[in-house]
């Protein structure tokens, strides 16, 4: 399922553009054409009550919407901040951030960070900080004293500009997250999205999930079609495995038959009229090797109009050392 965390539906810094205010209509008609089953509505510096409630009626049997500000942070550097809360708390969230922002400047704030977690220290909510490539971005020492003060790590997410820097930072276990940050809703579903591989019903259900809870990772599993499949690591050896439509990763030590396996799974997917693709970690190097093998090609060097070079190499292959002269025998 396709979510949006960072979302703008309204101009509210000079900087922002006109293009970012959205119709109730042209709202549920890009959220259903980008087929976003969340959303989280993210301006700056403000959380509009009254247009938070309109759009999320209008879209409310197609998409959740989630009430959420970005804030611009005093950091070293200084940095955007997103802060997203349970929809069951929206009106206690709303107060908060009119408490927040009461008698500041929108376009020139810079909140402290510790001010704002200890304003949303009551509340159920998420924090998604700009990061790396996208600015302004978050240094790795204000990610640290945000993690400090939330107190629960699996709350605090990073949000780089791309799909590619954002698989890096997951590889190496943060909590990430990118979001459309939609500056013009005519183009909203060419935006980049995030995407959840198990079906989210809540915002409870997310937290649980970023947390990694066992019990809401079985459960929202169990809401996915799979195949009972049987693989095969070893001869008489049969591991009934529960099989998903979509990407299955198996681990395992070296030796323990897990090629194997795969090649049972894929022949019994395969014999079951399904479609399927495998990749063994260990062909890597004979595929490339397939790709990069020029030993049946043609070669013509004169059909590039240079010298072929042949008697100098010829030279340098038949070249050999002898030994030198000493100093003593040559005086």
């Amino acid at each position: 399922m396709l979510i949006d965390l960072h979302c703008h539906t309204k101009q509210i810094k000079k900087g922002d553009g006109k293009a970012r205010n959205v119709t109730k209509e042209l709202f549920r008609q890009k959220i259903e054409e980008a087929d976003i089953k969340i959303v989280g509505i993210t301006n700056h510096n403000a959380f509009c009550f009254d247009q938070y409630k309109e759009l999320k009626d209008s879209v409310k049997e197609i998409c959740q919407v989630w009430p959420g500000v970005e804030i611009d942070i005093s950091g070293d550097p200084k940095y955007h901040l997103i802060v997203i809360a349970n929809p069951s708390q929206v009106d206690d969230f709303n107060a908060k951030v009119k408490t927040l922002f009461d008698g500041q400047d929108v376009d020139t704030c810079l909140l402290d960070i510790s001010v704002v977690c200890d304003t949303f220290k009551d509340l159920d909510v998420i924090y998604i900080a700009h990061f790396h490539n996208k600015k302004p971005a978050m240094s790795e020492k204000d990610r640290d004293k945000l993690i400090e003060l939330v107190n629960d790590r699996s709350r605090v997410f990073v949000e780089p500009s791309d799909h590619r820097t954002l698989g890096v930072y997951a590889n190496f276990d943060y909590g990430v997250m990118i979001g459309s940050d939609v500056k013009d809703w005519n183009k909203y579903e060419k935006c980049n999205f995030a995407e959840l591989r198990l079906p989210v019903g809540s915002f409870n259900d997310f937290c649980r999930l970023a947390k990694r809870d066992t019990v809401i990772v079985k459960t929202l599993l169990s809401q996915k079609p799979s195949i009972l499949l049987n693989g095969i690591p070893h001869p008489g050896v049969v591991v009934p495995l529960q099989i998903y439509p979509d990407i299955n990763v198996i681990f395992g030590p070296k030796g323990t038959g897990k090629s194997n396996m795969l090649a049972s799974l894929y022949e019994e997917m395969v014999a079951k009229g399904k479609k399927c693709i495998k990749y063994v970690g260990s062909d890597k190097s004979a595929e490339f090797k397939s790709l990069t093998d020029i030993s049946d090609m043609d070669i013509n060097i004169e059909a590039l109009g240079i010298e072929s070079c042949e008697d100098d190499f010829q030279l340098i292959t038949d070249w050999n050392d002898t030994i030198p002269t000493s100093f003593s025998r040559a005086c």
